[in-house]
């Protein structure tokens, strides 16, 4: 268990620390308004990647039962992606003829930036490509290839820091970078589709048969598993994007850039606790024949009681330094505030909200999609009425505070918990005590 979830949250770690890493690098070397019209584009064309019809979801959670056969798991796996290359060229597609459209919504006045250019010159590299890569990421991790994944991981982040670090020394603005990300976005895509549908010399591309009744009957089978996990994929991608775009055209490109370094910050206490309890998938269908699978679960529902909010408290803490380190050009006072409370509040709402990860991986391992596809979209989509309604009435902190619909989906892991009857009254009330720390300071200031 540990030496999963530790290569697991490795590979989780270097592409995070890439993310961290890059954003600094743009928002340090870019105003605050050019790192938001930056943060409006790739919020449009990471709106066009959710479209992937639950494909990433469904390959993450396929992991090979005992009683299936190797070729059917591959063959299976091989559909997967023959349906992530329709799907990422739809979306293209899609992006590309809506491109007016979207930038007419999201951007008033955009100081030389063109934004509906760049959006139909990127988007086959930040959307087609990324959502074949994401595809692939998860499907090595269902596949339970930590060292594999960790690998890729690190090498990929490490050319990533690279383009980026590039493109600033060079100058190349905002439209060369995105340019420059897609070429690199595209690259890694191949990589990745290579190393997630090879395994043991075995390609897990359907084969080429003269029964097509058979083979597209195959195809619709798997896009129906696979459709019935998208409302809770592109719920969490509406969530991570289109917020983003509601902000921007409410406030300001400025504010923009406030509210996406606080979510980016915040948002990686749900990715650890994503990364650590991911491998219940692999322990939920053992629990009633092993003791020990069962006291793994109990142990990894504990420690997201323990890292969820422990990790908030230490991002509130750390908040008016994290405003320094990301925009070290900025004097306002009044705007260094804003952007430290913004992180803070964000920061508190994440940690909440993350403890929803052990119940997400404990769900779809026991194959209840639906329950989860449905908290999903209601959380989600709630929180962005809650922003439409709100809009900019009460400044940044009010948008802010709207993502805090999103806990109800804490209910997955509450229902988990009940499930396997597990004892989690240690965890529970050192948890109150970080929270409860975290709301002080954030008072105090």
């Amino acid at each position: 268990m540990l030496k999963e979830s530790s290569l697991n949250l490795s590979s989780g770690l270097v592409r995070l620390s890439s993310g961290i890493l890059s954003t600094l690098i743009l928002s340090g070397a870019w105003t605050p308004s050019d790192f938001g019209y930056w943060v409006y584009i790739s919020a449009v064309a990471g709106i066009a990647s959710s479209f992937d019809f639950g494909l990433g979801i469904y390959a993450g959670s396929l992991s090979q039962n005992s009683s299936e056969k190797w070729q059917d798991h591959c063959e299976e796996k091989g559909r997967i992606f023959i349906l992530a290359i329709i799907a990422g060229g739809f979306a293209s597609l899609i992006l590309n003829s809506v491109s007016v459209v979207a930038a007419n919504y999201i951007h008033r006045g955009s100081h030389g930036v063109n934004i509906i250019g760049l959006l139909k010159e990127t988007c086959m590299g930040l959307v087609g490509a990324k959502m074949i890569s994401n595809i692939g990421l998860a499907a090595l991790s269902g596949q339970g290839r930590y060292s594999h994944l960790l690998l890729i991981s690190l090498c990929q982040s490490i050319s990533v820091l690279i383009l980026n670090t590039g493109t600033v020394v060079l100058g190349l603005g905002i439209e060369g970078n995105l340019k420059a990300l897609s070429i690199l976005n595209a690259a890694w895509a191949l990589i990745i589709l290579f190393s997630a549908t090879c395994e043991k010399k075995c390609y897990g591309f359907c084969k080429v048969s003269k029964n097509w009744k058979s083979t597209i009957k195959k195809l619709i089978s798997t896009a129906k598993k696979s459709c019935s996990l998208f409302p809770s994929s592109f719920s969490s991608s509406c969530f991570s994007y289109i917020d983003k775009i509601i902000v921007g055209a409410v406030i300001g490109a400025q504010s923009l850039a406030f509210y996406t370094i606080a979510s980016m910050v915040a948002s990686q206490i749900n990715s650890v606790a994503g990364l650590i309890t991911q491998p219940v998938v692999h322990l939920v269908e053992m629990r009633n024949a092993s003791a020990q699978a069962r006291r793994s679960l109990d142990r990894y529902a504990e420690i997201s009681l323990v890292i969820c909010p422990s990790i908030g408290f230490i991002i509130v803490l750390l908040s008016p330094i994290i405003v320094k380190i990301f925009f070290p050009a900025l004097v306002d006072v009044n705007a260094i505030l804003s952007a430290s409370r913004a992180i803070g509040v964000m920061s508190l709402i994440y940690s909440l909200y993350s403890l929803n990860c052990y119940g997400h991986y404990y769900w779809l391992a026991s194959k209840k999609y639906a329950f989860v596809s449905t908290l999903g979209v209601i959380s989600s989509l709630g929180t962005l009425v809650a922003m439409l309604l709100v809009k900019g009435a009460y400044g940044l902190l009010g948008l802010i505070s709207c993502n805090i619909v999103y806990v109800i989906s804490i209910l997955l892991t509450i229902t988990a918990v009940v499930d396997n009857k597990t004892r989690i009254g240690l965890g529970f009330w050192g948890s109150c005590l970080m929270y409860g720390s975290s709301i002080w300071l954030l008072v105090s200031r």
